[in-house]
């Protein structure tokens, strides 16, 4: 599962996205229950049936003013090959582990994430002894 504002460029309110390989869709239950994903959204029944597939994990319904951003922000994607796309990430990644790597003032700052870009995916975490002071310092300022 994945965030369509981050990862999409979908912007705020960006609907989410959901992989489940058809081998495993049938085994795993849906916890979230919505008209959506019901097997016959429109007969109304008191009883709710999951719709088979990859269609229950629906439950709710789309924001459309949202799917129609997200749907702009993907006609960027059109034509990128995605080894380009992973290329690029990983590259983007390494310039910052460096940059980060040479500067004094964040050698607290340790990668958490793999320091290897193939054992990654494209989002770099890291971890600090006093990273809740840190992040609440930042939501207090505004994030700046």
């Amino acid at each position: 599962m994945g965030c369509g504002y981050k990862y999409f460029n979908g912007g705020p309110g960006a609907p989410a996205f959901l992989y489940v390989a058809k081998r495993h869709q049938k085994n795993i239950k849906q916890p979230l229950s919505g008209w959506m994903g019901h097997r016959k959204p429109f007969t109304f029944a008191p009883e709710y049936q999951a719709s088979e597939g990859v269609v229950k994990y629906l439950c709710g319904t789309p924001p459309i003013l949202s799917m129609s951003v997200l749907d702009a922000a993907l006609d960027i994607f059109d034509g990128v090959d995605v080894k380009q796309l992973r290329e690029k990430s990983l590259a983007l990644a390494e310039l910052l582990i460096t940059l980060l790597e040479q500067n004094d003032l964040v050698a607290e700052l340790v990668l958490f994430s793999p320091r290897k870009g193939g054992n990654r995916g494209s989002q770099l975490a890291f971890q600090h002894p006093q990273a809740y002071s840190i992040c609440q310092a930042l939501m207090e300022g505004g994030g700046h």
